[in-house]
């Protein structure tokens, strides 16, 4: 899926664009992990996304690849890492 130079390239530029990615992402709450598969503009594509406390604020760390990636693994990491955030930003 990424070999393609123009598919690569449309992936950077959404990953760059805030309003792009903002796009892609639902609202997430709490610390629950969301896969959201085919969302527009990147319709072939799949993410794993989860948030995590900042402080008094929320970041969100994701995944993304192509829709036939290994979710069951990637859910697993994303969850632990964005726990483990969470934990150092109490600190």
């Amino acid at each position: 899926e990424f070999a393609d130079q123009k598919h690569l390239s449309q992936i950077m530029n959404i990953c760059e664009s805030e309003e792009l990615l903002l796009q892609c992402l639902p609202n997430l709450s709490g610390e629950d992990v969301e896969i959201i598969v085919g969302p527009p503009p990147i319709s072939d594509l799949g993410l794993i996304v989860s948030s995590y406390s900042l402080g008094s604020g929320k970041g969100i760390l994701g995944i993304v690849g192509p829709t036939r990636m290994n979710y069951q693994k990637l859910v697993q990491i994303v969850s632990f890492t964005a726990k483990k955030m969470s934990e150092l930003w109490k600190s």
